[in-house]
């Protein structure tokens, strides 16, 4: 859900890890079928009726600018979250992290302002027009920062260094989530429920973004279109959600599993309960409304 927030980062940006993952899976999967694999370094020949050996024309996409006059090269953060972090080389390569995973991927910048990047930063051959594509708009780019847009959603990196990333940084670091959950870890602020089963947000509650159930064992689930739960159980990503909870604010923690690493998230987050309305509000400000359906 948009509102609930881990320490600097939205589920939207979990739900993007976790795609993120399930892309790296999925590479993984395609790798593993039982046909030899083929060294990066092959060339497949074909021969003509003259029996005259030739190579394949590599496919090319033209159009692209020379990285060093997009005024993306460097390093650049996004302003809601340092942690989700691109870095773009002058030979067109990239490197861009987030929750904890990093990929070396590929990009073009035409001059129209279309910004092609890998789809989920799979393994994908911008400059070769291979794999999967998206074209993100490049709105504006300064010295300082960029904006890019993708289906209608913009994001604001800033450049790493630069006066106004050293502020989010000190914000970031001095952010009221690491407060309200203190240096004992969840609840040090609140009075939790030792027995959740009679816990007044146990049950199931939707609002447009998707649903979310608090089960009375302590375990919750969400359902949504940023969570594909059967494509990460086919994907081998394990997700599970624990919740904790006081009479004022809720935390869920997330355990989330892939080829073997584990990564744990806790999100904080304040509610209150009107009849058969949750209200919900996070460390940032960001409020949502749901409603009691199970």
């Amino acid at each position: 859900m948009k509102t609930t927030t881990t320490r600097g980062r939205s589920v939207a940006r979990i739900a993007l890890g976790l795609a993120l993952a399930v892309g790296l899976a999925g590479s993984l999967s395609a790798c593993s079928g039982d046909d030899d694999p083929v060294e990066a370094n092959d060339v497949e020949q074909d021969a003509d009726e003259g029996g005259k050996i030739v190579e394949p024309e590599e496919p090319e996409i033209e159009g692209f600018l020379d990285p060093a006059d997009t005024g993306l090269l460097g390093t650049w953060h996004w302003e809601e979250d340092p942690t989700d972090i691109f870095e773009f080389f002058s030979d067109g390569t990239a490197q861009y992290s987030v929750y904890g995973m990093v990929f070396d991927i590929t990009w073009g910048l035409t001059a129209d302002g279309e910004l092609h990047l890998p789809a989920w930063f799979e393994d994908a051959d911008v400059h070769a027009g291979e794999g999967e594509i998206d074209v993100w708009t490049l709105v504006d780019v300064t010295e300082d920062w960029f904006v890019i847009e993708l289906d209608g959603d913009a994001y604001r990196y800033v450049r790493l260094g630069s006066e106004e990333s050293l502020e989010i940084m000190a914000g970031f670091d001095a952010d009221a989530a690491a407060s309200n959950l203190g240096d004992s870890g969840i609840g040090a602020s609140d009075d939790l429920w030792d027995d959740l089963s009679d816990h007044p947000l146990v049950g199931t509650w939707a609002s447009d973004e998707g649903t979310v159930t608090f089960y009375a064992d302590g375990t919750a689930s969400m359902d949504s279109d940023e969570f594909d739960l059967d494509l990460f159980e086919e994907l081998g990503v394990e997700l599970t959600i624990t919740w904790q909870a006081s009479d004022t604010a809720f935390y869920f923690i997330m355990e989330i599993s892939l080829l073997g690493e584990t990564e744990t998230e806790e999100m904080r987050v304040e509610f209150e309960i009107v009849g058969d309305t949750l209200f919900t509000i996070d460390e940032f400000g960001d409020t949502d409304v749901m409603t009691r359906v199970g």
